[in-house]
Formats: structure tokens, C-alpha cells, sequence
């Protein structure tokens, strides 16, 4: 039977078992510059080493990258019938991933294009999603960033009256305006008869 090694790395924990199926068998975990691996090894002769060959291999490989910080992950969503026209969206959270130098990384937002009122804080509006060479492999919810209250009868009435005087506004500067035009166009003639 292999020897356990005195030290995989900063080990979170280890499960060592043998079926007659399986052989030897072995759960590891390692932390090493704020990423944590996790390998699996099952039917190997040398459990220990092969497991730690796995955590090299990502430790390696792999750096912590900040796919998403919600504070910069963000958008704005039209309300409807509200008391505020639109809402300002972001992520939940930020979302740490392992990245290896040659995968491409992109993130998209799924949100619709308006949402009724009424909305909540924290309610969630989308979804934003990490994609890994074209494949989703990480995502966090859009949420609301106050709430938004649904327009009552009074409000309705009030933007009612407010576009009533909008519109009679315009009317009387295109009445004086067009009566302007009337003066310039058809000045006063005056015959002297003597």
C-alpha cells in the first residue's frame, strides 16, 4: 500500500476508501492562492500521488478571475405603470470563477426589455451569465436596486391633467405662432385716395 505523502498542499480534506469495483479510492481537497481543487481518483495503485498530480495540474493551470462584479454588471429596465418610469438593475453577486489562459471568457445579461409595477428591492429581474468557451457555467440573478411603486388612480389622473396642459400649451404657441405668420404674410394695405 502506497504511503500517504506528508503534505498534498493546504489540505481542506481527505477521504480515503477501497471498493472491489472501484480499488483504491480518493477524495482530496487543496486551497493554494484563494482557489480551492477538489480531485477524484478512483482505481489507481498510487491514489495519493495521482491526486496530487490532479491538484498541480490546476493549481497550475488555472488562476481566480473576477467574472462578474456586480457593482460594474448592471442595466436599466423600463417600468410600466409605475411611479418611476425605469429601474436600475445589477448583480447579486460578484462571481469568482478558475480560468485557464486559453479559455474565452464573455458574460450576457438576460433581462426583459420592461417589467410592471410594482417592484421590490432585491426582486429579481434577469439573470446574468458567465459563459466558458460558448458554454454557461456560472450565473447570478439580476435584481432590483429599490422598489418602484404601481401608479394609484391619482397619479393616473394627475399625469392625465399634466399631459392636457402639455397639449393646450402647445396649441397656443402654435396659435400665436401661425396668427405671427398670418401678420407677415398679409400685411395691412391702405389706399390713399386723394
Amino acid at each position: 500500500m502506497p504511503s500517504a505523502p506528508s503534505k498534498l498542499h493546504s489540505n481542506f480534506g481527505i477521504k480515503t476508501g477501497y471498493t472491489g469495483k472501484a480499488g483504491r479510492c480518493l477524495v482530496a481537497s487543496a486551497v493554494k492562492n484563494d482557489i480551492q481543487l477538489l480531485s477524484v481518483v478512483l482505481g489507481t495503485r498510487d491514489h495519493f500521488k495521482n491526486s496530487k498530480v490532479l491538484l498541480d495540474y490546476g493549481f497550475s493551470n488555472y488562476k481566480l478571475v473576477k467574472a462578474i462584479e456586480k457593482s460594474k454588471c448592471s442595466n436599466v429596465v423600463n417600468v410600466e405603470n409605475g411611479k418611476e418610469d425605469k429601474v436600475f438593475i445589477q448583480a447579486k453577486d460578484d462571481i469568482f470563477i478558475p480560468k485557464a489562459e486559453n479559455e474565452e471568457m464573455r458574460l450576457e445579461m438576460v433581462i426583459p426589455n420592461k417589467i410592471k409595477a410594482p417592484i421590490l428591492k432585491n426582486q429579481q429581474i434577469g439573470v446574468a451569465y458567465v459563459y466558458i468557451n460558448d458554454k454557461a457555467v456560472y450565473s447570478t440573478p439580476m435584481i432590483a436596486k429599490k422598489d418602484i411603486k404601481e401608479k394609484t388612480l391619482s397619479d393616473v389622473i394627475y399625469d392625465i391633467f399634466r399631459i392636457w396642459l402639455d397639449i393646450n400649451k402647445h396649441l397656443s404657441s402654435l396659435s400665436n405662432l401661425s396668427n405671427k405668420s398670418a401678420l407677415k404674410l398679409n400685411p395691412r394695405i391702405t389706399l390713399d385716395r386723394g
